[in-house]
């Protein structure tokens, strides 16, 4: 199967991805690459998700995950195993792919308008008066639109698909901010004035913008071996190899157990359940 291992943690229809191309690529092809879509073969039908293995899938993909995030995080995961010297375990099944291994355009969604950094990374200035004045500047991305009203209290941002998403300026003496959540539990990008940027004289201050990586490999191995920790019986069938994948199997779980660098653990753990996916197939 053609996106052989991506497809199977994908785990969507292929009719599902020719609708989403056709309503929103039709009149910009690039935005496909920034919306980290990928070809899904025409017969793949998605698999049902064992109940031994749901506590690591809906670990790294909640059932309600929509499609942006879902193509973020298989994005980031595809990204891990085609840079950490196991590709060849991605490539084992089959070795064709339309996608070219460390293409990071998915990651554009995103770092377009408003960067993905750390808190403290600020990527506008704005001016604000006593008298309502704001220098009014709508950022227009490929993905996101935003633009901030001092009057109404308000920061909205107009996403790909035409939905508004508002969240209220909160002012105080030393600073005035605002979150705004793109994705519920995924992503939210914060508008934050720093404490000690208001001109007491002039009244005027500068506004900045900052998101949180969404991705956090450090954070998901936490909690995916606080899963297997109380599921015993899940990390069992999870690295159980049939034939003719059990010495890969054996590569995944030790990487898992012992390796001491978390990109590892997580590529391990990701190959497996591939493959155990394919297996439910």
């Amino acid at each position: 199967m053609i996106n052989h291992i991506r497809t199977l943690l994908f785990n969507q229809s292929a009719s599902s991805f020719g609708q989403h191309r056709i309503l929103y690529h039709r009149t910009s092809p690039s935005l496909q690459y920034l919306l980290g879509e990928q070809y899904v073969p025409p017969d793949f039908k998605p698999v049902t998700v064992s109940s031994q293995l749901e506590p690591v899938y809906y670990t790294l993909l909640s059932p309600t995950a929509p499609r942006l995030q879902r193509n973020y995080v298989v994005g980031s995961l595809m990204d891990i195993l085609h840079t950490a010297d196991l590709e060849k375990y991605v490539f084992r099944h089959d070795p064709r792919v339309t996608y070219i291994p460390g293409d990071i355009r998915y990651r554009y969604m995103f770092d377009s308008d408003v960067r993905v950094s750390r808190y403290g990374t600020y990527d506008c200035q704005m001016q604000y008066t006593k008298m309502g004045d704001w220098t009014h500047l709508p950022l227009v991305g490929d993905m996101f639109t935003w633009s901030i009203s001092p009057s109404k209290g308000r920061v909205s941002i107009t996403d790909y698909t035409g939905r508004t998403m508002v969240g209220d300026l909160r002012f105080n003496l030393a600073s005035i901010s605002s979150k705004v959540s793109l994705i519920p539990g995924f992503l939210d990008i914060y508008f934050k004035a720093p404490a000690g940027v208001i001109d007491t004289t002039s009244d005027k201050f500068l506004l900045g913008v900052a998101n949180v990586e969404p991705f956090d490999i450090g954070a998901l191995v936490s909690r995916l071996q606080f899963e297997l920790g109380r599921s015993p019986r899940t990390a069992q069938f999870l690295f159980a190899g049939k034939s003719p994948y059990e010495k890969d199997m054996e590569v995944f779980k030790s990487l898992w157990d012992s390796y001491p660098d978390t990109v590892y653990q997580l590529a391990g753990l990701t190959l497996a359940l591939g493959y155990k996916l394919d297996e439910c197939r």
